[in-house]
């Protein structure tokens, strides 16, 4: 887990919006601090729906309409997040979603701040 990943957005990410900082420190705690084995560290690799389950709106299940709707709306929010984030030129797209509608993000260079 990435703790040390956590604690840099911790000390220097807190202007962001708040749903950009929950899926920021969201994706720091996900990947890894540090190589282990095959999975290299600084990569995000949760997918879409963890991120928006770290935000502060119930994540619906089920297949009404309504469900449908809200899980559209959120994932709506992250894709939001997410681009500003890739915006302010800290992590870029690794791999592009699949159908599986993971990406996997990177950081590049350092989160030490804007």
């Amino acid at each position: 887990m990435g703790a040390q990943l956590v604690a840099l957005v911790l000390a220097s990410w807190t202007h962001l919006n708040d749903t950009a900082f929950r899926i920021l420190v969201r994706m720091a705690l996900t990947a890894l601090d540090k190589q282990d084995g095959k999975s290299p560290p600084h990569l995000y690799f949760g997918g879409r729906d963890l991120l928006a389950m770290s935000l502060r709106r119930p994540f619906p299940e089920g297949d009404t309409a309504e469900a449908q709707r809200a899980r559209q709306n959120i994932h709506r929010d992250v894709r939001r997040a997410v681009k500003s984030l890739l915006r302010r030129a800290r992590s870029r797209l690794w791999t592009p979603a699949g159908l599986s509608g993971k990406a996997t993000r990177r950081p590049t260079g350092s989160l030490s701040g804007p």
